[in-house]
């Protein structure tokens, strides 16, 4: 366990988890002011924010970024669902204390809920191995490598559609929310473009593959 702490990758993939971890579960924090109406710039900004972070989109992007950092498919595999795991976990842990210890002043939109959520764990287990590959393969330098690296910018094109960001009902709802749906989408879109021109942009194929030759 000590050697796995001190691996330059597995760091670098725990810091992602945790980064998205408490993201999502610091911009889901609802203060009661905020329910009865108050400081709604903030409840605009923080509902964007928070749409943004816990979209489908940036949570496979995890496992893709785990299988990217492993050089060996099994082991992508198997990091697309650790990392999916860990942030999951970490995520409703620190919601539930935060609950527990604020749960007076903070409300935490279904974030607070582990054993209420254990079908995000089952999902996680399902999808996020084969993301983890596609991450691997992304690392590559190739046509199949380009193909690999549009997965998750594509996501991030398609969803907001999808999840009907831009057609949610505007009539009957407060303003944060409403344009917060449309802000994330926008948000979204546009990541989403960013990262596409990104992965098509041209590789020198003699320097192998992308990412640094860890060992892991």
């Amino acid at each position: 366990m000590d050697e796995l702490a001190e691996d330059p990758v597995w760091r670098s993939i725990a810091k992602v988890c945790m980064a998205v971890a408490l993201i999502a579960v610091l911009f889901n924090m609802t203060t009661q002011w905020e329910l009865e109406g108050h400081f709604q710039t903030w409840s605009f900004v923080r509902k964007s924010i928070a749409k943004v972070v816990s979209s489908g989109t940036v949570w496979a992007g995890v496992a893709v970024y785990a299988g990217w950092k492993l050089s060996r498919p099994t082991v992508a595999f198997l990091g697309g669902i650790v990392a999916s795991v860990a942030t999951l976990f970490i995520h409703y842990v620190v919601g539930g204390v935060l609950d527990f210890v604020t749960g007076w002043v903070i409300h935490l939109d279904g974030t607070n809920d582990l054993l209420g959520n254990l079908n995000w764990f089952a999902a996680a287990a399902l999808l996020c191995g084969p993301l983890g590959l596609v991450g691997w393969m992304a690392a590559k330098p190739s046509g199949a490598g380009a193909v690999a690296r549009c997965v998750v910018p594509v996501g991030a094109l398609l969803e907001p559609f999808v999840m009907g960001c831009f057609s949610a009902p505007f009539m009957g709802r407060p303003w944060a929310e409403r344009y917060s749906d449309y802000t994330s989408g926008v948000l979204l879109v546009a990541l989403g473009l960013m990262g596409v021109a990104w992965a098509l942009w041209p590789r020198d194929r003699g320097h192998g593959q992308l990412r640094r030759p860890f060992s892991t």
